[in-house]
C-alpha cells in the first residue's frame, strides 16, 4: 500500500451549519447550481470538549487558543470568524471559534465533470482521495474541486492529532504513485462444492 501525501479530517461530525452563508448561481443551461461562501459560518455545537469542529458541510473549525498553539497562520491559513451557540440550548460557555481557510488548491484526480459548457463538478472520488501528481505537499491546502476539504500533510496533522487525538482522518494519495491494494489468497479453496 503506498504512503498517503495527505490527510483530510473524516469526522466525528460535532457541529451543524445553519445555512445562510452560501451564494448560489444555477447555470443556464444545465440547472447545476454553483455555491460559494458568501458570508462567516453560523453553527450548532453539539457537545463541549473539542478544540476541532469537523463541521456537518465539511467546513473545520479550530478554537482560536488551538489555532494559536499549533500557529496555522505560519501555513498560510487564514481563520474566519464564527458564530455559534450549543445545539440543545445550554448555558455553558460558548468555544470562541475560527473556520480554517486553506491557503491553496489541490487538484482531485478522477473527477467527473459536468458536460456543461460551465464545467461543474458532479463527482469527486474520495474512496481513496486520488490528488493530481505534485512536486510537494503544501502543509495545509484544499481540494480545488471540493474546496471545504482541508488537505494536511503528515508533520502538521501529527501535530494537531496531539492537540486533538479524537479526530477520524482519512488518507489522500497521489495518483501518479497509486496502485490500488490487491488482496492476498488466503488459502481457502472451495472449489469442490462447485459441482
Amino acid at each position: 500500500m503506498p504512503e498517503p501525501v495527505a490527510w483530510y479530517i473524516d469526522g466525528p461530525i460535532v457541529a451543524f451549519g445553519l445555512g445562510g452563508y452560501y451564494e448560489t448561481v444555477m447555470c443556464g443551461s444545465c440547472k447545476r447550481p454553483s455555491t460559494r461562501q458568501s458570508a462567516d459560518l453560523r453553527v450548532e455545537l453539539l457537545a463541549p470538549g473539542h478544540r476541532v469542529w469537523p463541521v456537518d458541510n465539511n467546513g473545520i473549525l479550530i478554537d482560536r487558543q488551538t489555532a494559536t498553539f499549533l500557529e496555522l497562520q505560519r501555513y498560510g491559513v487564514s481563520l474566519r470568524p464564527v458564530s455559534s451557540s450549543w445545539r440543545d440550548g445550554s448555558m455553558a460557555p460558548v468555544p470562541s471559534l475560527m473556520q480554517i481557510v486553506a491557503p491553496c488548491a489541490v487538484r482531485a484526480s478522477g473527477v467527473r465533470w459536468s458536460r456543461c459548457s460551465c464545467r461543474a463538478v458532479e463527482e469527486v472520488p474520495f474512496k481513496p482521495l486520488l490528488l493530481e501528481p505534485l512536486d510537494s505537499v503544501p502543509p495545509v491546502g484544499y481540494v480545488a474541486e471540493s474546496p471545504s476539504v482541508v488537505l494536511w500533510s503528515l508533520p502538521v496533522r501529527a501535530a494537531l492529532g496531539v492537540a486533538c487525538p479524537q479526530l477520524e482522518w482519512a488518507p489522500a494519495y497521489d495518483a501518479g504513485s497509486f496502485v490500488p491494494p490487491t488482496h492476498a489468497f488466503d488459502g481457502s479453496d472451495w472449489s469442490d462444492l462447485s459441482g
